[in-house]
């Protein structure tokens, strides 16, 4: 697994230009202009996870959460008792997302996505989203619900790009009781509010 070109914490993003590779506090946005390519790297596989996968669920979790339970919506969520969606280049796995199921809010609940830094931009989160809208429909849900926290200013863009919509922003839930506990996230942003998202199907 990759590391982050100015520590030695696991990478999560790779700078398209460079090839570098970041974790969330050594990172920065800049703005630039859609970037076109003939060239089409080949498509990703989406499944659903199985029992087996268990030991790459928790992996992948760790890597990018550092733990194996995730709290959003006034819940807590642990990594092998959500369903999961896995996206893979053949027999490697490079992203996953995990869901809850819940009908009360006539939702599936987006609990975790992430993708490998050296796969982003290959349509990865894009392919695993529609795999759930399907799911969604399947199981007769009519939207998908999502929770990321103030610092992560790429998730939104992402979930905004793939239609989700703020709904509501919880502050101070994820802030820490005492200061000396405090969480940065990207760019040293400290981590404090959390940001709600559906998309209606």
């Amino acid at each position: 697994m990759p590391k982050c070109q100015y520590c030695s914490r696991p990478a999560w993003y790779r700078v398209r230009t460079s090839g570098e590779f970041l974790c969330p506090g050594h990172s920065r946005i800049e703005v630039r202009g859609t970037l076109c390519s003939s060239r089409r790297p080949p498509a990703l596989q989406v499944s659903a996870a199985r029992k087996a996968d268990e030991k790459v669920i928790l992996m992948m979790w760790d890597r990018f959460w550092d733990d194996d339970e995730m709290d959003c919506f006034g819940s807590s969520f642990k990594a092998t008792e959500v369903p999961a969606l896995l996206a893979r280049d053949g027999e490697r796995t490079v992203g996953i997302l995990s869901y809850a199921v819940q009908r009360e809010e006539d939702a599936l609940n987006i609990v975790s996505l992430s993708v490998l830094p050296e796969y982003q931009g290959r349509g990865a989160a894009r392919e695993m989203i529609a795999a759930l809208e399907d799911e969604a429909l399947r199981l007769g849900m009519g939207r998908l619900i999502v929770a990321t926290s103030n610092d992560n200013p790429l998730a939104l863009y992402a979930y905004q790009r793939l239609g989700f919509r703020i709904t509501s922003i919880q502050v101070g839930v994820i802030e820490p009781d005492r200061p000396d506990e405090a969480h940065h996230g990207f760019a040293g942003i400290p981590v404090r509010d959390e940001i709600q998202l559906e998309k209606r199907l």
